[in-house]
């Protein structure tokens, strides 16, 4: 206690210090408590103020974090870099910016190669932390400059992780939205190895990738030379319901060209696709209806459909809840009504073919009043 301290009135122990070391305890003489209010505001005395935890940062802070991280995972030590890619992963995901300033701080070349890391962890690790940066077009163009693709599809084949393989595909898929995003995948050879790896795995996240593939037309033309027609309808026997859903997706776009529907014919992927008319999952319903549409507009198509019974699952189809599935069903329906007019063999073969189709005006001309005009047209 000094001399000053015990005139004015008050006492404090280094314990008694609040974190702006002033003292948070006042003994006062027994002068009351006006005289001790007006002693503290002379002196300027605060109360202590408990600190609180916070999620703000300053602006410093955010101005060095991205490179920090950058600089985090470049380190050795395995731990380390788990440790970085994780904190990375977490400030990705506060804040939309964050994103843009770590691609900009050149995190995506280090990302790249840590796909190549002999752990496993640091792989699902990189992996994660380039899907977020996939999400801004910046994260994009950082990617196919690093030539990030070739490294993706190396990950699609891990066989230590599940979780690299799906985040490599995650990926894909974002970088396959942009033109230039998929003909680099299939300048990397993604299209081959897609289709191999549908024949082996067939998967819901391999199918999807091969799906952007085969929007590109060289991916296309070469899908269509490694046999991925077969691979398609093979794989319509699954016992998946989303799988089955992108192999009926992508056999819509195999079967653009009249060779292609042949093969998809000649493969018998309009009797499989028949039987997925009555599916239970609307879904696989929606996309085994538009591959139907595809092809049968070449006349064995036509043929094969309407011997299978087509048309009547059709005119179901037309009461369905979902109106992907009903405009499907109307396009499939007019192919096949086609047949008659194309293949007609006699004037009572017309009339015999024409039966099938009766049960369906009714529902149609109920269509045609509908308040979707594409609907309604078709």
């Amino acid at each position: 206690k000094t001399g000053e301290a015990a005139r004015m009135g008050y006492t404090w122990g280094e314990e008694d210090r609040g974190f702006d070391k002033r003292p948070n305890r006042i003994e006062g003489m027994g002068m009351g408590m006006g005289h001790n209010l007006q002693t503290m505001l002379a002196h300027q005395v605060r109360p202590y103020v408990e600190q609180k935890e916070t999620t703000k940062v300053s602006v410093a802070f955010l101005a060095r974090a991205p490179h920090k991280f950058t600089d985090a995972i470049l380190r050795e030590s395995d731990e380390a870099k788990r440790e970085a890619l994780g904190s990375m992963s977490r400030w990705l995901t506060a804040h939309p910016k964050h994103k843009a300033s770590q691609v900009e701080a050149g995190a995506v070349p280090y990302l790249t190669s840590l796909l190549s890391d002999v752990n496993a962890t640091v792989r699902e690790g990189a992996a994660l932390v380039l899907s977020q940066l996939a999400t801004v077009y910046s994260g994009i163009e950082a990617m196919l400059r690093s030539k990030t693709v070739m490294s993706l599809l190396k990950g699609v084949l891990d066989s230590e992780s599940s979780l690299t393989r799906d985040r490599c595909h995650a990926t894909l898929h974002l970088l396959g939205e942009y033109p230039a995003g998929a003909e680099q995948i299939v300048r990397a050879g993604g299209t081959t190895m897609l289709v191999k790896e549908c024949l082996k795995r067939p998967s819901v996240e391999n199918l999807k990738s091969l799906g952007y593939c085969v929007r590109d037309p060289a991916g296309l033309k070469e899908a269509l030379e490694r046999q991925a027609n077969a691979c398609m309808v093979e794989c319509l026997s699954n016992h998946s319901a989303p799988v089955i859903q992108f192999a009926c997706k992508n056999l819509s776009t195999l079967t653009i060209s009249m060779e292609s529907k042949q093969e998809a014919i000649a493969e018998g992927g309009v009797e499989k696709l028949v039987g997925l008319l009555s599916h239970r999952e609307w879904t696989v319903r929606s996309a085994a209806t538009c591959a139907l549409m595809s092809i049968t507009i070449a006349v064995e198509g036509k043929e094969q459909a309407f011997n299978a019974g087509a048309v009547k699952h059709l005119t179901d189809l037309l009461h369905d809840a979902n109106k992907s599935v009903v405009l499907y069903a109307v396009r499939t329906l007019g192919n096949l009504a086609e047949l008659k007019r194309t293949v007609m063999l006699t004037p009572q073969d017309d009339v015999y073919k024409a039966t099938f189709f009766m049960p369906a005006m009714n529902q149609l001309k109920v269509i045609m009043g509908n308040p979707d005009t594409v609907l309604a047209k078709s």
